[in-house]
């Protein structure tokens, strides 16, 4: 699977409530508060669908657990290394092939890995 057939699977929505629920709802954030991420999100999630084709050599978007979490990086085959997601501009990730080390659901891995994204970019 590929992370680009992966953003053509989900609506935007469906991606948020997940992110919603799993990340932001324990931190009682107010209604607006709620509404500037729901427009940053958005702008990722749009961002990445419309990305221009990348070609990601070697690499592959890896899901794996670290420390009883989920944890979103990149694997390099090559190498044999697994490097952190801030390593690279998120766009170059659209066209690698998603590689799960545990059973997840696909809209799963998109809420984690759009999540990590917005982490990674300093929030």
């Amino acid at each position: 699977m590929i992370l680009r057939d992966l953003l053509q699977e989900f609506s935007y929505k469906s991606v948020f409530n997940f992110i919603y629920k799993n990340f932001l709802k324990a931190k009682k954030l107010p209604k607006e508060a709620v509404m500037d991420l729901d427009i940053e999100f958005h702008a990722i999630f749009m961002s990445l669908r419309n990305a221009k084709q990348s070609s990601p050599e070697h690499n592959k978007i890896y899901i794996t657990h670290i420390s009883n979490e989920i944890d979103v990086c990149l694997f390099d085959e090559v190498k044999d290394e697994i490097f952190t997601l801030d390593s690279v501009d998120y766009k170059y990730i659209i066209d690698m092939e998603i590689y799960k080390a545990i059973e997840i659901d696909n809209l799963s891995i998109l809420g984690y890995i759009l999540y990590s994204i917005y982490l990674n970019n300093g929030k």
